[in-house]
């Protein structure tokens, strides 16, 4: 039974884990809010420090819809940077990173209320959305006041950068309906 449950566990993981972000279910989920707005998986135990606020934090994540696990976006193998309890990413963020270690891996669900509520973000995140992220916290430093205005401006950099794709998906959208719109009236003048 024993080689069944490794060979399950190896092939069907990454089928049924989009679908069920609290699987597999024998690992201990940590409710970091009274609500229940963000809870925590700790897939691998880290060995350094607890983050503390103000602080630059560096992380690898991966998010995606815990309705049709979807990722939405990931940090691509390039560390993610932001200052901790800073209102510079969503307040669920805030919450599990600061009860995190060094080293940690942990799968984190986040709801609505802990992520973009009921206006969602852009076209990737719809409203009232819950998400789950893998995030591996890499780095806890503190930061000179120069230092943070430049880890700031990296931020103001990715959130540019994403807006650019999000402007560049949208006239994709645009130019598809357009030649769907063309190829419909020339349907309709064949008739």
């Amino acid at each position: 039974i024993c080689c069944f449950c490794c060979w399950f566990l190896f092939c069907y993981y990454p089928v049924i884990q989009p679908w069920y972000p609290n699987w597999p279910f024998f690992m201990s989920s940590i409710s970091l809010t009274n609500d229940g707005g963000v809870v925590k998986i700790v897939l691998r135990e880290g060995t350094g420090e607890v983050p503390r606020p103000r602080q630059s934090i560096k992380v690898h994540y991966e998010g995606r819809l815990v309705s049709t696990g979807d990722v939405f976006d990931s940090s691509d193998g390039y560390p993610f940077v932001f200052r901790l309890a800073a209102q510079e990413v969503i307040k669920g963020w805030d919450v599990a990173v600061a009860s995190m270690r060094i080293g940690e891996k942990a799968r984190v669900t986040v709801q609505p209320a802990y992520a973009y509520g009921s206006q969602g973000a852009g076209s990737d995140i719809p409203p009232n959305a819950a998400l789950v992220f893998d995030i591996e916290l890499l780095e806890a430093a503190d930061v000179a006041v120069a230092g943070a205005t430049a880890k700031v401006s990296d931020l103001e950099r990715l959130k540019a950068l994403k807006a650019e794709r999000e402007l560049a998906a949208k006239a994709r959208q645009e130019e598809l309906a357009k030649k769907s719109a063309a190829k419909d009236s020339k349907a309709a003048a064949l008739q």
